[in-house]
């Protein structure tokens, strides 16, 4: 999609790009995973985005994140 409002070579937030790194498998290329980071809505999270975690919660979003990316990777979550 090109109406995103960020490209993933123009993020420098280092947090926000490990959590891309980890999340890049999911999808066919950086602009569908940059899409699930903004606009995805997750439902283990209220209905916010993974960007909206990291951003509301630092530190402690970054590891909630990182929690639900293994959940997710082992099969726990749908």
């Amino acid at each position: 999609m090109s109406d995103v409002k960020y490209k993933i070579d123009d993020i420098n937030n280092e947090t926000w790009l490990k959590v891309l790194d980890r999340v890049m498998p999911w999808f066919n290329d950086k602009d569908d995973a940059l899409n699930w980071f903004l606009y995805q809505k997750l439902s283990f999270f209220g209905g916010a985005t993974a960007e909206e975690v990291l951003t509301a919660r630092k530190d402690r979003g970054y590891n909630a994140i990182l929690e639900y990316i293994e959940l997710k990777e082992n099969g726990k979550l749908q």
